[in-house]
């Protein structure tokens, strides 16, 4: 429980940042158009805005996701069980003073490797439209 606790505030100031200017660019017609149409402010929250932070909203859980996924120095000094280590630290673990287990070091980074590929092979679709969409100018 304390390792969330640190990860949220680790995470919150690249994430409050990166919402900050997404919502920044934001366009005010929006919100006025919708106030203008009678819409009230969790309305406008609702209905226009939180529509609109989607995609913001997907890329902080991926980066945050990648952050704690691949972490090292935080669960290595608040996380004392062997059977609570993240994929970094249980890797650590083959890893000895006079003898390297290999095989088993591996075969971790192979079963490590899985929950991504499983991830991208479903989003595959979104994730190269999101990039075909960033490379066109208009």
């Amino acid at each position: 429980f304390g390792v969330i606790i640190v990860y949220m505030a680790v995470n919150m100031s690249f994430t409050v940042f990166l919402y900050t200017g997404f919502i920044r660019s934001l366009s005010i017609e929006l919100e006025e158009a919708a106030i203008v149409d009678g819409c009230s402010r969790m309305g406008i929250f609702w209905r226009i805005i939180f529509p609109l932070v989607t995609p913001i909203t997907a890329t902080v859980a991926i980066l945050n996701s990648l952050n704690i996924w691949n972490d090292f120095l935080i669960p290595l000094l608040l996380i004392s069980s062997p059977s609570k280590r993240n994929i970094p630290n249980a890797l650590f673990a083959f890893q000895g003073q006079y003898n390297n287990k290999w095989d088993m070091a591996f075969a971790a980074l192979i079963l490590s490797i899985i929950p991504i590929v499983i991830f991208y092979v479903l989003l595959q679709k979104r994730i190269i439209k999101g990039i075909a969409q960033g490379s066109i100018k208009g």
